[in-house]
This record gives C-alpha cells, sequence and structure tokens, in this order.
C-alpha cells in the first residue's frame, strides 16, 4: 500500500471516529516518572560533581501501544531506537572528561535511567498539552500528526544515586525544532535519528556542567 491509499483510508477512518480518539490521547504523560505534578520545570539538575563513575541502564520505551497489538515492524523499529540510543550513551560517556563507565556501582556512582516516547505537539496553541503521547506507530490517530510534522520524541531521564537510591536529577526534554518525519510508509529509526542525537546532546550538556 502506497502512502497515497493508506491517508486515504485512515482519513476515512478518522472521518467515521469524529476525531474523538485523537481527544482522548491527551490525558495522560508517559508514566515514567511517578509525580508530574513536582517536575515544575523540563529539568531540574543539582550538583553532580562529586561523582566519579555512571552505570547506564537499558532504555525504556513507551510506544503508547500495546504489547499484543504491535506490528512486527514496530517492535523491530523498538529494538533498533534502544541499540542506538544505548550505544550513543555509552559513547558520550567514553568521551566524558568528568565521568567513567562502569558495569558494577559502587560509592560516588551514578545510575543513569531514561524513557523515550512521542508526543502530539502544537507549539503555536497555548492551551495544548504539549506532552500529549502519541503512538509510536501508524495508526488511525497518529498517521495525520506525523504527515502533518506534529510529532517529536520525548526524553526522560533521571540519575540516580547507587547508593542512597536518592534521585539526584530529573529532566524531561522534548525536540521541539525537529520533528520526527514520516519519510515512507513505516516509521523507521531514519525518521527518529535526528531527535535521538539531540536528546542525547541535551543529556551530555547537563552531566558535563
Amino acid at each position: 500500500m502506497n502512502k497515497l491509499t493508506f491517508f486515504i483510508v485512515l482519513t476515512i477512518s478518522l472521518l467515521l471516529m469524529n476525531g474523538c480518539a485523537s481527544k482522548n490521547m491527551q490525558a495522560d504523560n508517559s508514566g515514567f516518572f511517578k509525580d508530574y505534578e513536582q517536575l515544575k520545570s523540563t529539568q531540574t539538575m543539582l550538583d553532580i560533581s562529586k561523582y566519579t563513575h555512571i552505570k547506564i541502564t537499558p532504555l525504556i520505551i513507551n510506544p503508547m501501544i500495546i504489547d499484543s497489538e504491535q506490528t512486527k515492524s514496530q517492535k523491530e523499529l523498538y529494538n533498533q531506537i534502544k541499540t542506538y540510543l544505548n550505544k550513543a550513551y555509552k559513547d558520550m560517556i567514553t568521551t566524558s572528561t568528568k565521568l567513567t563507565l562502569v558495569d558494577t556501582p559502587s560509592d560516588n556512582t551514578l545510575i543513569l535511567e531514561s524513557a523515550v516516547s512521542s508526543v502530539e505537539v502544537h507549539l503555536d496553541d497555548k492551551t495544548w498539552n504539549q506532552h500529549a503521547p502519541i503512538p509510536m506507530g501508524l495508526n488511525v490517530i497518529s498517521f495525520n500528526a506525523y504527515m502533518d510534522e506534529d510529532v517529536r520524541l520525548l526524553g526522560e531521564m533521571r540519575l540516580v544515586d547507587a547508593k542512597s537510591g536518592d534521585v539526584v536529577s530529573r529532566m524531561m526534554y522534548t525536540s521541539k525544532d525537529i520533528a520526527v518525519t514520516l519519510s515512507g510508509d513505516t516509521l523507521t529509526l531514519d525518521d527518529f535519528k535526528p531527535s535521538l542525537n539531540a536528546w542525547v546532546k541535551e543529556i551530555s550538556k547537563g552531566l558535563n556542567k
């Protein structure tokens, strides 16, 4: 099925649904943070200069599509994103002059936990929830948003003290200037790479302050 045919089919479906489904997608955050009310700004970064080591936990992907409804290509995409970002994290630490990457935490060690998801943004609409979740995949809800370049990557991260378990910092980042652009009939890693690279740079800036 080519993109035009796919667009026609999805548009008809959207009209039949009267747009109700897209309104319901604005309800919740991704769930990575337990408490979003306390995250007043997009970033809360404390002094991390005392830490010398860091352990990176595997990336969490929140695709907003339940496992049983994920297609084979979607599952492959999520695995590709995990592989790409986990490697990028390690490369980022390898070049750092402040932190050393470790597998086993000890004193003065941070644990980096992170997640990515997709959100629909309307930057010119002040009443719109700019963190409104949208499926990381094409369906009747998301297709128009991807076509209109209204989808952004949402990165969420926390740094945890390995010894105490206390959260040292939390960050939410939306690549507002970099849309997830649909280049074919399905979403691919290449569609997400610019946003993923921007997310890694944002984490790196925080770690190297």
